[in-house]
């Protein structure tokens, strides 16, 4: 086959996976541990990989290698969530096998299968089990012996199926709440909407995935100092200084290329990371700052003009005017409709500051925002804040006169003592750890621990107070979202004094899509 007829094929199979994951995404989003209407992992795997078939179709390419590492960059940028942060590095380590060839051989195909697997393992310092990351590495192992480009195929995809079926033998929260992982299942609709192009046969019909009677997507320490530097060399293995350099600490960022790699790492001992960067190369623009000096400094007043500024994350319009009243630059987002790496990359660039602060405001952002980190030339400080609510008692810590470590340490002694949890109603019924929820019914979130439910939005919000203890809390904030609106918050609000005269009580618009309330103790 010519190499221009095989650049087109290529294109073509990328927009059959493409059809089969939007076919399929109401079914992957409803793959969720917990049984609120949040479930988004079917969405982020869509509009990453629309953004690396978008990537493809902006440009003529006359060879198929080319057009892989087009689609690899258009994911990079694209990547939502932490499912398409994984899936666009499974295209990234494609693409480095790929990207020079003019024609790819069943060789070149299984030798990129485990190339792929592995970039998206080395991507993540805590692996686990029963996740995309299994289903790509068993995908990979299965292809070995396939002797052309749709037997490769056809034997990925029902492997990934297998491996997918196992993902709850693997991992406790998706045997308990009755799911496959959500991740894994997105991977395995790609690879089998590939495979149906290559047989001719048409795209499969949404899959019938439903939870077993009951209903995920699929996954700083201490502070010290915050040290980052360049290395400058010949030959730098990434992925080997990334391994080297996780035992020292955390916060890991090491990424570049074979002659320039960007290392940022809190730790507590930076010479060790200096020492054990020193044989690879020179070391330039290195910066050590003192994190916990900073922060038990933090109350000190600063004249210097700003440093840092800070990206919040806003599940709606209210939270956004709040954020901005605080001085943040709010960006859209939130559970279904998580920032790509590309949006988050152009607030961070935006900014005037010489350092950028992120407050991801949702579990689901923070891969995106470490990818975000990594391709800026700026210092990017990730905070993963749980919630909104979470989001603005950080922001409150901020001060616009102090270093972008001073503020790092305030906020994260913020998001520390705060008690933030969030108000949903279930979709389906669920089990969640050791729960049962049933379908209608109204749950309080607390991070991962469901802390209350009930038939009573404003008993369920009563006894997750109890639960979480607000006898020593002065502060409360109630973010009410569209369908609670501002008559019931006002109720709610009147119904918690009762209970607890001594709370000071606001309540504001979030304007959030999916959760009742955000509620905030300080």
């Amino acid at each position: 086959m010519p190499a221009a007829n095989q650049a087109e094929c290529v294109r073509e199979a990328l927009r059959a996976g493409l059809a089969a994951l939007t076919a399929n995404v109401n079914a992957l989003n409803a793959l969720n541990v917990y049984p609120v209407p949040d479930g988004d992992t079917g969405t982020n795997l869509a509009l990453t990989f629309r953004a690396a078939v978008a990537a493809v179709d902006a440009a003529t390419f006359e060879h198929a290698g080319d057009l892989i590492a087009a689609a690899a960059a258009g994911a990079l940028l694209g990547a939502r969530g932490n499912s398409g942060v994984i899936l666009s590095q499974l295209l990234r380590g494609a693409a480095d096998v790929l990207r020079e060839k003019d024609l790819f051989t069943a060789t070149d195909l299984r030798r990129a299968f485990v190339a792929a697997a592995d970039a998206a393992h080395r991507a993540l310092l805590r692996p686990v089990e029963g996740t995309i990351l299994t289903v790509a590495r068993d995908a990979a192992a299965a292809t070995r012996d396939a002797q052309d480009v749709a037997e490769i195929f056809t034997i990925a995809a029902a492997a990934a199926r297998d491996a997918v079926a196992r993902t709850p033998s693997q991992l406790a929260v998706l045997r308990e709440a009755g799911v496959v992982d959500a991740g894994g299942q997105g991977l395995y609709v790609i690879l089998d909407g590939v495979r149906a192009f290559l047989v001719g046969e048409p795209l499969p019909e949404a899959d019938d995935v439903e939870p077993t009677d009951e209903p995920h997507d699929g996954a700083g320490g201490a502070f010290g100092y915050c040290t980052e530097f360049l290395i400058l060399g010949d030959g730098l293995d990434v992925s080997s200084l990334r391994d080297q350099f996780a035992a020292l600490g955390d916060s890991v960022i090491v990424v570049g290329d074979q002659s320039t790699i960007r290392v940022h790492i809190h730790t507590a001992d930076p010479g060790r990371a200096l020492t054990l960067a020193g044989p690879y190369g020179e070391l330039d623009r290195i910066k050590i700052d003192n994190m916990d000096r900073q922060r038990a400094a933090r109350h000190r007043t600063h004249t210097v003009a700003a440093t840092s500024a800070v990206i919040a994350v806003a599940p709606g319009a209210g939270f956004a005017r709040v954020f901005r009243s605080l001085g943040a630059i709010a960006v859209p987002g939130g559970q279904s409709m998580n920032p790509s790496a590309g949006t988050l990359l152009r607030a961070i660039e935006s900014a005037s500051t010489a350092e950028v602060i992120v407050l991801t405001n949702n579990p689901n952002v923070k891969a995106a925002a470490n990818q975000a980190a990594t391709m800026s030339e700026k210092p990017v400080h990730v905070l993963p804040s749980g919630d909104p609510a979470a989001g603005a008692a950080a922001l409150v810590a901020f001060r616009p006169d102090a270093s972008a470590a001073e503020n790092v340490a305030g906020m994260q002694e913020a998001l520390e003592y705060v008690r933030s949890f969030a108000v949903a109603e279930a979709v389906r019924a669920a089990t969640v750890g050791g729960r049962h929820v049933a379908r209608g019914q109204v749950l309080a979130l607390a991070g991962d621990e469901v802390v209350a439910v009930g038939s009573d939005t404003e008993t369920v919000v009563v006894e997750a107070l109890t639960a979480l203890d607000c006898t020593d809390r002065e502060q409360l904030a109630i973010y009410w979202g569209e369908r609670a609106g501002r008559l019931a918050a006002e109720r709610l609000a009147a119904r918690i004094s009762e209970e607890w005269a001594h709370l000071h009580i606001e309540i504001v618009d979030g304007g959030q899509p999916n959760y009742d309330y955000f509620v905030a103790l300080e």
